[in-house]
């Protein structure tokens, strides 16, 4: 239950200037991934003809297949495409007016009372209304894109480091430190899994104004949800990289590839006697896993190990599997095969083995 006042007009002429000018700076993005292309890539390493590919199993049907074409797996169209209308804004403003002194929120809740003028444009059939449909379809798509590119350069260079891992991690510590942070939260919002876990809690939202009290109705919900994700995951990006996270890049050295999924982030979260507990990981490649641990006893650390036994990549692999919500992703048909064939689905939490 949310409450808020009457609303606010947006109708000044500027205003609309400003949407005039907006509507011509870029193409409608149709098919909008949840997954990067450049963390897929990493897998994709097969030969299939004259193509590299990588594997994929759909956990709905069974079907493995190669995919040389990236656009065609984690990805859906319109993913991130949000209108925002009166109640919707008004639902956002109540939920972060706590939070306004936070840079990242001001300036978001800007751009979408920017995006409640351009949805009044277009409810209004204005001058140029019909080309306004790619900010709304783009808004949420550019700004993870920011950030996926922002990051991607950082795990690009561990991913791709020649073999001199250790060195390569100690120059410029902190910056690698808070961009796989960035990453990990940020990936494990964007997904499918995330938004069905949010849409749950929030079965219903109500707005309670003056004149009486509003349901959002579905569609409403759904764009909630999708904005909430968005800003919360670069919220809590910025409150893990000031607290006391260990982040532990596991270098696979056990001769058995690791896999990665459509929800290839995976955190439990929870508190022990009042303290935050989280555990998190996530492959980076067939090579390198990333691990996030934060309790009471942990320290602002980058540090790194070895994957030595291919028992630990199965059980990895294996809480991979069981926490995907769609496709699995791997270098090889053959190891996907028997990873599928072998799991019981009893392995989906982190050991505590692997957290360190």
């Amino acid at each position: 239950m949310v409450s808020n006042t009457t609303p606010t007009a947006y109708s000044a002429p500027h205003t609309y200037a400003r949407i005039r000018k907006l509507s011509m700076y870029t193409e409608k993005k149709i098919n909008q991934h949840y997954v990067g292309k450049a963390h897929l890539k990493n897998w994709q390493v097969s030969r299939i003809g004259k193509n590299l590919a990588l594997w994929a199993h759909n956990k709905d049907n069974g079907n493995i297949f190669p995919v040389t074409d990236l656009n065609g797996v984690g990805q859906v169209k319109h993913f991130y495409a949000a209108f925002v209308d009166q109640d919707i804004l008004d639902t956002l403003e109540h939920r972060y007016a706590e939070h306004m002194e936070d840079p990242f929120v001001r300036v978001t809740m800007e751009q979408l009372r920017l995006l409640r003028c351009i949805h009044d444009y277009r409810e209004r059939r204005l001058d140029g209304h019909d080309k306004l449909d790619i900010i709304e379809n783009n808004y949420l798509e550019n700004q993870y894109e920011q950030f996926e590119t922002k990051y991607g350069e950082t795990i690009d260079g561990i991913v791709n480091c020649s073999g001199a891992l250790k060195e390569h991690l100690k120059i410029d510590t902190l910056e690698k430190y808070l961009d796989l942070l960035g990453f990990f939260f940020i990936q494990h919002a964007r997904t499918f899994a995330a938004r069905k876990t949010l849409l749950a809690y929030l079965e219903s939202v109500h707005l309670v104004r003056e004149r009486g009290e509003l349901k959002l109705n579905d569609q409403q919900v759904q764009v909630v949800v999708k904005i909430m994700l968005f800003i919360d995951a670069i919220r809590n990006a910025s409150e893990a990289q000031t607290s006391n996270v260990s982040v532990t890049i596991g270098l696979n050295k056990s001769g058995m590839d690791l896999v990665t999924s459509s929800t290839p982030a995976i955190l439990e979260s929870g508190t022990v006697d009042g303290s935050i507990h989280q555990d998190g990981f996530v492959a980076l490649s067939p090579k390198l896993a990333m691990f996030v641990s934060r309790n009471a006893t942990t320290r602002r650390t980058l540090n790194l190990r070895h994957i030595d036994t291919e028992q630990e990549v199965l059980v990895l692999n294996g809480i991979t599997l069981s926490n995907s919500d769609r496709d699995v992703y791997s270098t090889s048909k053959e190891q996907l095969s028997l990873l599928v064939a072998s799991h019981s689905g009893s392995q989906d939490r982190l050991p505590a083995g692997a957290r360190q």
